[in-house]
């Protein structure tokens, strides 16, 4: 097989607090090009990640892989540490007993099919998450700080009462007690209240209730999907094996690195073949749209602009960042989401080894469209990325894991 040769152009930058008190992660940037000299723009590429210490050919303490999709300037942004680990813990890198390099290796096709891109030896990073056992590090506690302020001139509350909310009214703050099981939290004439939830509110087969909303007079699920049952009744089988996952040619779900925390925000991760199965995925009286719908709501919320060059994604994406700890996207997340479309960084699995990568950098939607070709295997898809405003629209084989929006029939 030819191989094709990637030049690589590297930023490391030292990251904030992301996991406890110091930084367990840190960024790494890089702009790839061909041979030629030419930008691969808008591609998903394999990234491994290998770090070694004590030399360029040292020991390797920790091993992980990514799968990036470079922007329309070729840059690709990840956190070293937050990848699909093959070896070793991050956490437990012995960054005192340096020193430590990284090792690259490139897949330009999004595969495993790696090629060594270079050794560059670590040198700002390693002391700074070496800063926890220095003899200055901060102890922990809260009394420890200097300059804390003055808690007496902070919002207080007589009776309190667990689940509380407070509300700021012109005369000052109020408390808004928890409501009945049921309700939901509204707004009526700008003041919070809870209301009994509408009987036209969307239910799946498993009892698992979506927000929706109206977009150019399409009414879209504005959550998406955690169902685990066609609507049938019959089971849609939950595939945790990574080997298992990327021979698949029926349907499946999974959830985002087999952790059951993923679902509540980031629902499942359906392959295309359990969007296609005539058992149906999405609830009673819904369905899945397709690329020309996905099309429509592009056109509707940048009419100017065309596809992959256009700025319907900031209107759709959830605002933002994790760096708000709220989960979402990774910082800058430009997003208004202005349509209530509320789209989710949730990832995706791929057919590479079946592993997971892109939670927090990418939200993946398909569409009911299969691509004409029967013998390719694909199906159309639209996605959004944290760095970029743009509404993506792309093929990707059947055997991906992404999220499923549906809407009403």
């Amino acid at each position: 097989m030819k191989q094709k040769f990637i030049i690589l152009t590297i930023a490391f930058l030292l990251s904030g607090i992301l996991a406890a008190q110091v930084p367990q992660r840190f960024n790494y940037q890089a702009i790839v090009r061909d041979a030629s000299g030419a930008i691969l723009a808008e591609q998903a590429v394999g990234l491994l990640v290998a770090i070694q210490q004590g030399s360029a050919e040292g020991t390797t303490v920790y091993e992980e892989v990514f799968f990036p999709m470079t922007n329309e300037f070729g840059l690709i942004n990840i956190q070293i540490g937050s990848g699909s680990v093959l070896q070793g813990s991050f956490e437990d890198i012995p960054w005192q007993s340096g020193p430590f390099y990284i090792n690259i290796h490139l897949d330009p096709d999004g595969g495993s099919n790696y090629t060594e891109m270079g050794t560059t030896q670590l040198l700002s990073v390693p002391y700074a998450l070496h800063a926890e056992s220095s003899a200055d590090a901060f102890s922990g506690e809260y009394h420890d700080l200097i300059n804390l302020p003055n808690l007496d001139e902070m919002v207080q509350l007589s009776n309190p009462e667990q689940g509380d909310m407070l509300l700021y009214s012109t005369d000052g703050w109020i408390a808004i007690s928890i409501g009945e099981e049921g309700q939901v939290l509204g707004v009526i004439d700008g003041v919070p209240q809870w209301v009994d939830m509408d009987d036209d509110s969307l239910t799946d087969i498993d009892g698992n209730t979506y927000e929706t909303v109206v977009i150019n007079e399409l009414e879209w699920m504005a959550e998406n999907l955690k169902v685990a049952h066609y609507n049938n009744g019959d089971q849609i089988p939950n595939i945790t094996d990574n080997t298992e996952w990327a021979g698949l040619t029926t349907g499946a779900y999974c959830v985002y690195a087999n952790n059951p925390d993923n679902i509540e925000l980031y629902g499942n991760l359906y392959n295309w073949y359990a969007v296609d199965d005539e058992r149906g995925l999405c609830p009673e009286g819904w369905r899945m749209p397709t690329d020309d719908e996905f099309l429509d709501l592009m056109n509707y919320l940048d009419p100017n602009g065309v596809i992959n060059t256009n700025n319907a994604g900031g209107k759709m994406k959830a605002t933002g960042n994790t760096g708000d700890g709220n989960g979402l996207w990774f910082p800058p997340n430009v997003a208004t989401n202005e349509s209530g479309f509320t789209a989710l960084p949730g990832g995706a699995r791929y057919p590479t080894q079946g592993v997971f990568g892109g939670l927090h950098e990418m939200g993946f939607f398909w569409t009911g469209t299969p691509t004409p070709s029967e013998v390719l295997q694909r199906a159309w898809n639209w996605y959004m990325s944290y760095n970029s405003t743009t509404l993506y629209r792309n093929n990707y084989s059947r055997v991906y894991g992404h999220s499923v929006r549906c809407v009403r029939d």
